[in-house]
């Protein structure tokens, strides 16, 4: 990422396991990558405390299908750089709460990090959109009660159907 602050300071918090993790490790030693941790998976307290540490939710993943962390950032109000893979496109709106590409090349992602680090008025609204809708729309109370709903839903049909 390129900027005229020269203050700015970037860091890379790496988060979750796969298969690529020892790769990743190895490639960041091997080059001498500086400002990036690689923490393996975390939970609970060690989770919110990254995501309270981060600016930014960036998520490439390849295939998906609706992950919890995408949800679980966006109730921490960052904005969300990902891909458009799975649901994640039901969700994400662009300059709404958060960005994605088609691209895998890093170069598109960086692009569009320095476009967060150059807009923060950009940054504040994507920020409070990702809190207020997560807050309304994805709370363990609020999809039980849409689970619930559609539960009924389909009884009060069955009933109705054999009555």
């Amino acid at each position: 990422v390129k900027t005229n602050n020269t203050d700015l300071k970037i860091r890379l918090t790496i988060a979750g396991s796969g298969k690529e993790l020892d790769n990743v490790k190895e490639y960041v030693h091997n080059n001498t990558i500086k400002d990036v941790s690689i923490l393996g998976y975390v939970e609970g307290l060690e989770k919110s405390k990254c995501f309270r540490g981060a600016d930014v939710y960036l998520f490439p993943s390849y295939t998906e299908g609706m992950p919890n962390s995408v949800l679980e950032a966006m109730a921490f109000g960052l904005p969300i750089v990902t891909r458009n893979v799975g649901a994640i496109p039901d969700i994400i709106r662009k300059d709404e709460n958060g960005f994605f590409t088609n691209s895998k090349d890093p170069r598109v992602f960086a692009q569009i990090i320095q476009q967060l680090i150059e807009n923060k008025h950009l940054v504040q609204q994507i920020m409070e959109n990702n809190y207020n809708k997560a807050r309304s729309n994805y709370t363990t109370s609020r999809v039980l009660d849409r689970i619930e709903s559609i539960y009924k839903e389909i009884l009060d049909e069955a009933t109705n159907t054999t009555t």
